[in-house]
């Protein structure tokens, strides 16, 4: 019996196999610095529209609002802020807008915001005079609930007056205590008495006393510390 030999070539007596080789693009001299001054000339050209786009009329001032100013006038605040017209936008720092703007006594806080077109909003909180206050040499003062002297009243004045036996401020501001003292006791006093007192007075030993009318004529009532005021008021109004 005889065995006839498969169809086709084994490997050992297959050829060898074609080898397939890609050849490379030779790159053409000068062609990576041609990519390179174009992506260069791109970058430039980019900050060249950014600059340009910074330097224009959009980012120099041209209005400056002011808001929530009574007792400072709008001149005032602009002059203490120190913006001039025509700055660009990008070149004002509103924490130092700020800390100028508080260097001014009557400013309790302010907020800055720049907007475009050319445009910065000055937002201010001022302080209220609660009290007039006034030492030894009996010169008033307005002064607020934080101890902060105003200067001097301006025109006629409703305000609770204080007298300290001495007025002793530090950097334009005095002890805040004798001020919540008298504003807590001013809404016990005042339904109490027979005429609305004219002046609050403290001891040095925070004593109070309170100047007012009756009959038409000038008492000086005693209240002393301001502990057990409800027995005082209901011995006051008997």
């Amino acid at each position: 019996m005889s065995l006839s030999p498969t169809s086709g070539a084994s490997s050992e007596t297959a050829g060898p196999r074609r080898r397939r080789f890609t050849r490379r693009k030779a790159s053409r001299p000068g062609q990576g610095r041609g990519r390179t001054v174009r992506r260069i000339s791109l970058v430039l050209f980019f900050l060249l529209a950014q600059l340009l786009f910074l330097s224009s009329h959009l980012f120099r001032l041209q209005e400056v609002e002011v808001r929530g100013n009574v007792r400072l006038t709008r001149a005032a605040i602009l002059r203490q802020a120190a913006l001039s017209e025509g700055t660009f936008l990008w070149a004002l720092s509103p924490r130092r807008i700020t800390k100028r703007l508080q260097g001014l006594r009557e400013v309790r806080s302010v907020e800055v915001s720049l907007a475009l077109p050319g445009r910065v909003l000055l937002e201010v909180d001022e302080r209220h005079p609660v009290l007039l206050v006034s030492g030894n040499r009996g010169t008033w003062f307005e002064v607020d609930a934080e101890g902060i002297l105003l200067g001097p009243p301006s025109g006629p004045q409703t305000l609770p007056r204080l007298k300290l036996v001495t007025l002793e401020a530090t950097q334009g501001r005095i002890d805040p205590t004798p001020i919540r003292l008298v504003l807590k006791a001013k809404q016990w006093l005042e339904p109490n008495l027979p005429a609305p007192p004219t002046a609050y007075m403290l001891d040095e030993i925070r004593s109070l006393s309170v100047e007012s009318r009756l009959l038409g004529t000038p008492v000086l009532i005693h209240v002393g510390p301001l502990q057990g005021m409800e027995y005082k008021m209901h011995v006051l109004r008997a």
